[in-house]
């Protein structure tokens, strides 16, 4: 059969027979990283990391200029503070090694009202940015995770992380 397309992909330009119109998907990508990261200990966004290599990313290719790129991240998020009132993290997006979506230290928090040494805490977590500048070709989105205090740790703990990210027609 044929789609009316000439060549190896679609012509973007609108009016072109097979052309993709302004809001869809143009194609998606999707990484699943199922393990545990190091401990994160800080109020500066890290990318988390298991033996130390950064595993929780997704890679799409191929990506039009001037289109847009929707990132989901979806994953577990553990805290052990020793600071007996709270344990907190936050997290975001990095696009390569550039800050795209931050929430604040304290967006997943746990308070508690009597003092302990050890206060845990876990999180199923999702976050998500319409990328609005991605560069043309290939971009690799990093889920960033930190704590909202020094005296707190915060990991991705195991199961299945699901990273996603879809090219959309500006």
């Amino acid at each position: 059969t044929m789609s009316g397309v000439i060549g190896v992909s679609p012509n973007m330009n609108s009016g072109v027979v097979g052309a993709f119109v302004t809001g869809q998907v143009i194609q998606v990508a999707t990484r699943v990283y199922s393990g545990s990261s190091s401990y994160v200990s800080g109020v500066n966004l890290t990318k988390p990391q298991a033996s130390s290599v950064e595993q929780w990313y997704v890679t799409i290719d191929n990506v039009d200029p001037n289109n847009n790129v929707l990132v989901y991240i979806t994953y577990a998020q553990f805290k052990i503070g020793s600071q007996w009132s709270n344990t907190g993290d936050g997290g975001g997006i990095f696009r390569g090694s550039s800050t795209i979506m931050e929430t604040i230290n304290y967006a997943n928090s746990m308070r508690w009202s009597s003092a302990s040494s050890n206060n845990e805490s876990a999180n199923l977590c999702t976050i998500h940015i319409l990328d609005t500048s991605p560069a043309a070709g290939t971009n690799t989105y990093y889920l960033g995770i930190k704590s909202d205090y020094a005296s707190v740790s915060t990991k991705v703990i195991g199961g299945s992380s699901v990273l996603t990210a879809m090219e959309i027609k500006a």
